[in-house]
């Protein structure tokens, strides 16, 4: 809105109004009103919100504004049934004003527009049975799930019921007043709804002549304050109905020579870029707290994959809560319930994340910040030839159960975590870990106090690296302390552990859907730097966790800086016959598990989603990580 236009609105001077409006009719306390059902969006009928149910309560908050004479739906029904008329189940507007001899009908619709509720509420004219529209209104909410839709809803019936029962006069005593109070938003929405009700382009004929001869004050009546004005004006549009143009003008005219309208106008002036920086940068908070909000659930925009979810929310909700807390931001009701809901619906899915794992989204383990991609049920069919080197049968295996993969393999810093957990002084607790754990190698991370160690050793020194040089039975204790920890939090699904993946799991992950690639991405040996790392692109090192690109599932480093234990003992064969859930052999002649992914030391012709390794299920190595499921137990 301009300052010309809302200079305009203020003092009546009408020459910037580009829309033109039916002459405002004074319906309260004269007519009779009653309430059509609304019009409902399908997907919003099936959460159980009816059109009945929103008329009802519409009719409800237009009685207890007293503004107008209502006909209730009930006696509306009676008449229906004395007169023996049959609807068919609805009326139109028109055709309800006929049979209850309402002389204008309120009627509107809610939907649906992306994550928003849009509600929009009319009065139509039916006295003369034609259904010209004489005021219309709209707003919107976001769209809580569940049965908390009702709440939006009833909001949004409130807000349209009040705009309904206010004239022009209310309007801008309304919009003057929060100007005053230096709600400039409110202000701004009051005198865009007043222009939406008033008969502007009357006004500006009516006050030609006044504006070249302007009367002496004697003759004006000058009202004193906001409210004054806005009866004021009210009186004023009534004898324009009238047809007493002259007398209308003089008290247009007085509104305009008001000290106090004239400040205000003043006061819009100087703060008008304020209010609409303020007014943007609420939009902005809202929007942006939205992407961040789907993105949290969708993990969908590439530059976001990144990010854990939760950190997405905190993100979103110091942006809302830095507007809501901010004295210098003056937000209407609607404008901070808005901002209230959003913020409410984000806590809700931030919490939900603490609850456990979902197959709507990524689990984040609390304080141990391992992230879980979920994993569908699906069928993993190898290739019938993955290496002239290695050939091997086709296979297939059935996953039927859901489960979650660890995006990343574990770092250094989650296994100190769990080592520092422990008690210490418990002798027996000390030997069962070091058993899969060599702490006097020099290529163990963590050193005889469980704290990663300090320097530039090629394993350690950044907390972010892969958990390497521990055993397939570290591995294992650390798993089996997860489930401990999490079952007592109450987090865990019926019938799941925290485990390793064995190799059907395993592969069915890294391939992501990919039946027949010799790599998750493709068969380009040439592309496979992008994805992880080797002998060839590492310098021999290890590397962070989730430097490269993930796989179609959002799961890094599947192939290459690490090789990762499974759970499955190792047999020359892998699958040699279609199964179910496969495990493994029971055991192993020579006491080794499987090794799957390759590691920074691996050769690229090597590092492929079938290739597989093996080592001593009692020792750890520099190369050796690994990453976990919460899948059902075996």
């Amino acid at each position: 809105m301009t300052i010309r236009l809302l200079s305009t609105l203020l003092i009546m001077a009408v020459a910037a109004a580009t829309t033109t409006v039916a002459a405002e009719t004074d319906v309260s306390q004269k007519t009779w009103v009653a309430v059509h059902d609304f019009t409902i969006s399908p997907d919003l009928s099936k959460k159980g919100i009816s059109g009945w149910s929103i008329a009802e309560e519409m009719e409800n908050k237009l009685t207890q504004s007293g503004k107008y004479r209502m006909i209730t739906r009930a006696k509306i029904a009676k008449v229906l049934k004395e007169k023996n008329i049959d609807t068919g189940g609805s009326l139109s507007p028109v055709e309800m004003g006929k049979v209850s001899q309402a002389e204008y009908i309120v009627t509107g619709e809610l939907k649906k527009q992306g994550d928003r509720l849009v509600m929009v509420a009319k009065l139509l004219d039916v006295s003369k049975h034609t259904g010209e529209l004489v005021k219309s209104f709209d707003t919107w909410m976001y769209d809580d799930q569940g049965e908390k839709i009702n709440e939006p809803v009833s909001f949004m019936i409130a807000a349209l019921a009040e705009k309904l029962t206010m004239t022009p006069g209310e309007f801008l005593e309304y919009g003057m007043g929060r100007i005053k109070a230096k709600d400039y938003e409110s202000a701004f929405e009051a005198f865009r709804e007043m222009q939406r009700v008033t008969p502007f382009d009357q006004i500006k004929i009516v006050m030609t002549d006044i504006r070249k001869n302007p009367p002496p004050d004697s003759q004006l009546e000058i009202p004193a304050n906001e409210q004054d004005a806005g009866k004021l004006f009210d009186r004023a549009l009534e004898l324009m109905a009238k047809g007493e143009n002259g007398l209308a003008a003089k008290m247009l005219y007085g509104i305009q020579k008001n000290q106090y309208v004239g400040e205000l106008i003043k006061l819009v002036e100087i703060t008008r870029a304020l209010s609409k920086n303020q007014s943007e940068r609420t939009e902005a908070a809202l929007e942006e707290a939205s992407r961040k909000y789907w993105n949290a659930v969708k993990n969908k925009e590439q530059q976001e994959k990144e990010k854990d979810p939760r950190a997405l929310c905190d993100e979103a909700l110091g942006q809302l809560y830095g507007i809501l807390n901010d004295k210098n931001v003056f937000l209407s009701p609607l404008t901070r319930r808005r901002v209230e809901q959003m913020a409410a619906k984000i806590e809700a899915l931030k919490k939900g994340m603490y609850a456990g794992p979902s197959a709507d989204g990524m689990w984040v383990v609390p304080d141990l910040e391992i992230v879980f991609v979920p994993v569908k049920p699906g069928i993993l069919t190898g290739p019938a030839n993955a290496d002239k080197n290695n050939p091997q049968i086709r296979y297939l295996a059935k996953i039927t159960r859901p489960f979650w993969m660890g995006k990343h393999e574990i770092s250094i810093q989650q296994f100190s975590k769990y080592l520092i957990s422990l008690t210490l002084n418990d002798r027996n607790a000390r030997y069962q870990v070091e058993k899969g754990l060599n702490l006097t190698s020099e290529d163990c991370p963590v050193n005889e106090e469980y704290n990663m160690k300090a320097g530039s050793g090629p394993t350690w020194g950044d907390p972010s690296m892969p958990m390497t040089g521990v055993s397939w039975q570290g591995a294992a204790a650390f798993c089996k302390w997860l489930t401990t920890a999490e079952r007592a939090a109450k987090r865990l699904p019926e019938g799941y552990v925290y485990r390793l993946p064995t190799e059907a799991e395993w592969e069915y992950c890294c391939r992501a859907g990919n039946a027949d690639g010799r790599y998750y991405y493709g068969d380009d040996m040439a592309a496979l730097g992008d994805y992880g790392w080797f002998s060839e692109n590492s310098g021999n090192t290890l590397h962070p966790a989730g430097k490269k690109k993930p796989n179609a599932w959002g799961l890094h480093d599947m192939l290459g800086n690490s090789w990762e234990w499974c759970h499955d003992w190792y047999d020359d064969n892998f699958l040699s016959f279609d199964c179910e859930n496969p495990v493994g052999p029971k055991n192993s002649s020579d006491s080794t598990k499987v090794l799957r992914g390759g590691s920074f030391t691996s050769n690229a012709e090597d590092m492929f989603c079938s290739a597989r390794y093996n080592f001593d299920y009692k020792s750890g190595k520099k190369n050796i990580g690994f990453r976990i499921v919460c899948a059902p137990a075996i």
